[in-house]
């Protein structure tokens, strides 16, 4: 199963991005679900069906706005972007979900913090 959308910001009229992702048939349950909290495809599935990803494949790279996406994300049309593809396998490696999102430039951010633990 197929889904677009995009992604809004509480508090700004500017979408933080475009998101295009694949969704296993059996998993696809979950797009009909009330989804109140925003929880993300990966958290609805997780939480509907009991299922942790086993793997996840994370492609970070720099792209462009193309022509489709310039207008609903109101950047000009070969602006900067940042793209993400994500791929989640269950443990018998099947891809179960991928994710592409596109953010214009300046409406991503990723903060993360490590902990050594002995």
């Amino acid at each position: 199963v197929w889904l677009q959308a995009m992604r809004l910001a509480v508090h700004s009229e500017a979408a933080i991005s475009w998101l295009e992702a694949y969704i296993a048939p059996e998993f696809s349950d979950v797009l009909e679900l009330p989804n109140p909290s925003g929880a993300s495809l990966l958290r609805q599935i997780q939480d509907t069906h009991n299922l942790r990803a086993a793997n996840a494949q994370v492609e970070v790279f720099v792209t462009s706005i193309d022509d489709k996406l310039a207008l609903p994300l109101k950047v000009p049309q070969g602006g900067p972007a940042l793209g993400i593809i994500r791929r989640y396998r269950n443990e018998n490696c099947q891809v179960y979900l991928v994710t592409h999102s596109v953010h214009p430039e300046n409406r991503f951010r990723l903060n993360f913090e490590l902990e050594r633990q002995s």
